[in-house]
C-alpha cells in the first residue's frame, strides 16, 4: 500500500527504494485501496464511530449500512438502499484485480518479484484467499497472534505485533520466546 497523496507516517517510493537497496526488508502488498465498504443495506440506527463511516457522519442521516473490509467478502453493488450482494464469482474477479494491480504496481517499485500479501484489518475469506493465488500471491498474513512454525499454513500466517510503546528489549524478548518452538505454542495463546 504505498499513499500516493498528503503522507505523515507512510513511506514514499524513494524510502521503499532505498529499504530495498540496503537489502534489510522484502516489500509485501497490503492492497491498493485499504477500503471499507458497504456489505449491507442501510439497518444501523447509530453510526459507528470509525473513519470508515465519517461521510455518513457528515450526512448526519441514519440508518446507514453495515461496513466491513473490502477483501474480506462480498460486498453491496448498485446505490443504496438497493443494493445487491456480489456473487462468489463477482468477489473473486473483483478481489483477483485488486490485488493483480497492487502486485504489478510494487513489482515495478521494486524491481523483483512481489509475493507476500497482508490482508488489511487481517480480515479475509477462503474465496479471498483463492483471488489472491490466482494474482500471484504465496504467503498471506493475517492479524491472528501466533508464531510460524515448519508447516504453518501459508494462505493464513500469523503474526507478532510489534508495539512500539513497548520498547527494542521487548520485541528481543519476544523474538527470543517466538524463536523456541516449545515456548511460542504456550505464549501465542495468552496476551502479556
Amino acid at each position: 500500500y504505498v499513499l500516493t497523496g498528503k503522507r505523515a507516517a507512510w513511506l514514499s517510493r524513494g524510502e521503499i527504494r532505498e529499504m530495498l537497496h540496503d537489502g534489510i526488508i522484502e516489500l509485501g502488498s497490503h492492497s491498493v485501496r485499504h477500503r471499507k465498504y458497504r456489505v449491507s443495506k442501510p439497518r444501523l440506527s447509530e453510526i459507528p464511530y470509525h473513519w470508515a463511516y465519517a461521510p455518513y457522519r457528515q450526512l448526519g442521516e441514519t440508518p446507514v449500512p453495515v461496513l466491513a473490509p473490502e477483501l474480506a467478502g462480498p460486498i453491496c453493488r448498485g446505490e443504496s438502499p438497493s443494493c445487491y450482494k456480489e456473487t462468489t464469482e463477482q468477489f473473486i474477479f473483483r478481489v483477483e484485480q485488486e490485488l493483480r494491480q497492487s502486485r504489478e504496481a510494487l513489482e515495478a517499485l521494486s524491481g523483483g518479484p512481489i509475493t507476500a500479501l497482508a490482508w488489511p484489518w487481517g480480515a479475509y475469506c477462503r474465496a479471498g484467499q483463492r483471488a489472491a493465488q490466482a494474482a500471484g500471491f504465496e504467503l498471506l498474513f493475517t492479524t491472528k497472534r501466533g508464531a510460524v512454525r515448519k508447516g504453518s499454513n501459508p494462505l493464513a500466517i500469523s503474526r507478532l505485533e510489534v508495539r512500539p510503546h513497548k520498547g527494542l528489549s521487548w520485541f528481543s524478548n519476544r523474538m527470543t520466546i517466538y524463536s523456541q518452538s516449545q515456548f511460542a505454542s504456550l505464549y501465542s495463546r495468552i496476551r502479556l
